[in-house]
């Protein structure tokens, strides 16, 4: 047996604690009716990651200028940030990135060999970690300017006008290569790409306000137009071939000619809207609102680009009604409603279109021609998804404001839902655009923000509490809808009437076959002893696909903040905690870990110690044996964990220092703060709010980036200025 001592932790290699730096300087002065505001910041923050990191210089500027009848302004902003990247996202094999890499690489291979080469080995498909680290260079600059210049006139005391028009440019380039020490970059001697792109973003917006009280009657109305456009624009190149390293991409001419690779892309889409409120008042107690939305976008078909959004809010001011007014514990009751419709168009550009691109190359009388075919299935009736929202709520204050909060209901039906639907592959696509079906969200908030104590010594309050239940109500006919998709693992979530959104989708463990078990002639009959047993929920005898069902939902059955800040002469101290209970996550790295497509891959180290042998007949852990044959998918209800969680988020230590007659400061403070601190929870992955998937409505823990502990000092200083 090879010994390889403490092996190689491979996450050890390539995490790192890591700085921050991060600076702000602040301008501010006048004269007369005009006012300017400057600032500048820099920060200069490592990745806990090797070679990863970030830096940003963003300046600010804002000139405001007010008389009896003009005001006029122009805020300008500027940034400029250098990425630098650790390879990372979804894939797997030796495209995996760096974290997926160091969780289930080989841990007795080593860093180096005895030559100096990065230690390598054949049996598991995935790169060398810290090789990773240092043979990828991925570098990105992203230089952004946006703004806007908006000048108001009073036409009447009653009645303005305003315009405002916006921009947003920027500017980005990211560069990277694969080095041939890889072996990714093996094959191929070497890959380099280098991508541009620009962004565009222009806004005009016309408004009218007419504002007037009369006696016990107050009303203010709004008329307005506004006009979006967006506009982005890509080029991106490639090559392999390389005859060394060092060139990186800034000679990718150099390498091997057929390899060249080209692309562009241009996008655009338009927003246009008309819109009106009209706010109306009575003795300042009771309080109506209207507004109307009339949203036009061009991502819809020809006949729905307009979606119509309505809506309308009531309120009463019950503290000011003559039975009330003398209760003196009792310092404000406000009961309000409302209802309306809102929109959605966020589904990108031109789904409703048919789009063209190249489709395989042929060699005709002697020349290669290029194909062109169709590279989506049209949906001309592409129109907005719908929510209609009703909220009834009472905010509250006792004891002179000292105690105040809120409490909320509200109910979400969306309509109309914009779905990605499979479709017969005869038609050339395997999905279509389509607006199917409903979806509910309902539930209550609650918020409390109390003084405690207020004296010398003070102590303030704020908790907030809120439950939301989701359910899918209609799918326009269609049993169920399948999503979900990265490594290994497809179709992970349902959409399902009765069910939450993108509820986890699996089967459901039932134990371990053990060595006395007849295996032969259970619903898994060519199982074995060691691997896990699943549950046969439509009793027919056999495992299949029929037998999945809903593992959990992402969505919790609470959450919930309380925020604790004391203060003492010039000392202070806050803490703020938040918690989150009910919801579940697919914990994909498990599944992985549980059913390894390669033996010598790593395992998590729970369950591999306490795994299923003939000497220990556990019914929880598996053999972490591949399975023979795979009768369930890796989805199932040890990956789908709990992730409720109580997180000690943020604890700040200040201290403002006395001055008086100081020549230099008007103000001079110090503050500690730690955030992160800990996390109090049974989930086994390394954050149990994390989403593979960014902000997709699929939820799901793959490679995740670890949760970071961070301490802060800083100093706030305020310079005097010359009178």
């Amino acid at each position: 047996m090879r010994q390889v001592g403490t092996g190689t932790n491979w996450q050890n290699e390539i995490y790192r604690n890591a700085a921050l730096q991060d600076h702000h300087v602040t301008f501010s002065g006048g004269v007369d009716k005009l006012n300017v505001h400057a600032s500048l910041n820099y920060a200069n923050q490592q990745g806990v990651v090797l070679n990863s990191g970030l830096k940003k210089y963003i300046g600010r500027a804002n000139l405001n200028y007010q008389s009896d009848r003009i005001r006029f302004g122009i805020n300008l902003n500027g940034s400029s940030i250098d990425d630098q990247y650790a390879p990372s996202g979804v894939s797997i094999n030796e495209s995996a990135g760096i974290i997926y890499s160091a969780l289930f690489q080989d841990p007795t291979l080593p860093i180096f060999q005895e030559d100096g080469s990065y230690g390598v080995t054949r049996i598991v498909n995935l790169e060398n970690p810290y090789a990773l680290s240092q043979e990828i260079r991925d570098d990105g600059k992203t230089n952004r300017t946006f703004g806007n210049v908006y000048t108001e006139y009073a036409i009447l005391p009653e009645l303005s006008v305003r315009a405002n028009v916006g921009f947003d440019r920027q500017n980005a380039r990211r560069d990277s290569y694969i080095s041939r020490l890889l072996k990714r970059g093996e094959g191929t001697k070497g890959m380099a790409n280098i991508r541009s792109n620009e962004a565009l973003n222009n806004l005009l917006e016309l408004t009218a306000t007419y504002k007037k009280q009369a006696g016990a009657h107050g009303i203010e109305a709004l008329l307005g137009y506004t006009f979006q456009e967006f506009e982005f624009r890509g080029l991106s190149a490639n090559a392999q071939g390389f005859p060394l390293d060092a060139l990186y991409t800034d000679n990718i001419g150099a390498g091997l000619q057929p390899t060249y690779g080209v692309g562009s892309e241009r996008t655009r889409n338009q927003l246009q809207s008309y819109l009106g409120r009209v706010n109306y008042n009575l003795l300042q107690k009771y309080l109506l609102t209207f507004t109307f939305r009339a949203d036009g976008s061009s991502r819809f078909g020809e006949s729905s680009k307009f979606g119509f959004f309505p809506s309308a809010a009531i309120g009463w001011h019950l503290k000011d009604e003559a039975f009330l007014k003398d209760v003196s514990f009792l310092s404000d009751l406000k009961i309000r409603t409302s209802y309306g419709l809102t929109g959605n168009q966020e589904i990108g550009n031109y789904n409703s279109l048919v789009l063209f691109g190249p489709s395989g190359e042929a060699v005709l009388g002697g020349a290669s021609k290029v194909g062109v075919s169709a590279v989506q299935l049209p949906n001309p009736n592409l129109k907005w998804e719908t929510t209609r929202q009703f909220d009834i709520g009472v905010d509250f204050g006792f004891l002179d404001h000292r105690i105040t909060g809120s409490v909320d209901f509200f109910h979400k039906n969306t309509q109309d839902l914009l779905l990605l639907l499979p479709v017969p592959r005869t038609t050339g696509f395997n999905t279509t655009l389509r607006n199917v079906g409903g979806v509910k969200n309902y539930g209550f908030e609650f918020g409390l923000n109390t003084l405690n104590i207020d004296r010398e010594f003070k102590w303030k309050s704020n908790i907030n509490f809120s439950t939301i239940r989701n359910e899918v109500t209609d799918l326009g006919g269609l049993p169920f809808i399948l999503a979900g998709s990265a490594g290994f693992i497809n179709d992970f979530t349902i959409i399902q009437e009765g069910q939450p959104l993108n509820a986890y989708y699996g089967y459901q463990i039932a134990g371990v076959f053990q060595l006395d078990d007849d295996i032969e002639n259970s619903a898994q009959p060519l199982s074995r002893p060691g691997e896990y047993r699943y549950k046969d929920v439509d009793g027919n005898g056999r495992i299949d696909a029929n037998d999945r069902t809903i593992l959990g939902s992402p969505f919790p059955d609470f959450t919930y903040g309380v925020n604790n800040d004391f203060s003492y002469k010039s000392f202070g101290l806050s803490f703020f905690v938040q918690g989150v209970s009910g919801s579940s996550l697919f914990y994909m790295n498990r599944a992985d870990s549980e059913n390894p497509i390669s033996f010598r891959r790593n395992r998590l180290r729970d369950a591999y110690l306490d795994r299923w042998t003939p000497e220990n007949p556990t019914n929880t852990n598996s053999s972490s044996v591949p399975v023979a044959v795979s009768y369930a998918s890796n989805v199932n209800s040890r990956a789908v964990e709990n992730a409720s969680y109580i997180r000690l988020k943020n604890v700040q230590l200040r201290y403002q220092l006395p001055l008086k007659n100081n020549a230099f400061f008007d103000a001079l403070s110090f503050h500690f703060t730690a955030q992160n601190l800990f996390t109090i929870t049974n989930y086994s992955g390394s954050d149990p709010e994390v989403s593979a998937f960014g902000t997709s409505n699929v939820s799901a823990d793959f490679n995740a980036y670890p949760l970071t502990r961070s301490y802060i000092f800083g100093i706030n200083a305020n310079l005097k200025t010359g009178r």
